[in-house]
């Protein structure tokens, strides 16, 4: 199986992550919110890309590949929006 959309996916909700628990520890501004909307759009994206791919025979294992990334995106992603919240509250 070809990991490229899943590896992707996950660097980029890696990289935006990383960028939110850098602005979280030099700011007093809560951050959290602004993870979540961007986590959330990121999610309803690819679901969206699944759907539109998974319409079509030739597509249909990227639009599987699309709905694994959009889950695990929100599974790893709202562990680092709670690891972010909790690492944010304990320093302010």
């Amino acid at each position: 199986m070809r990991s490229g959309i899943l590896s992707t996916q996950l660097l980029v909700l890696l990289g935006y992550s990383v960028l939110f628990f850098v602005l979280a520890g030099r700011t007093s501004f809560d951050v959290i919110g602004f993870q979540w909307s961007i986590l959330i759009a990121h999610a309803v994206a690819l679901f969206a890309t699944a759907i539109v791919k998974g319409r079509e025979a030739l597509t249909r294992e990227d639009g599987k590949r699309y709905m694994l990334a959009g889950m695990l995106v929100l599974l790893i992603g709202h562990g680092l929006c709670f690891f972010n919240g909790i690492r944010n509250f304990a320093t302010h």
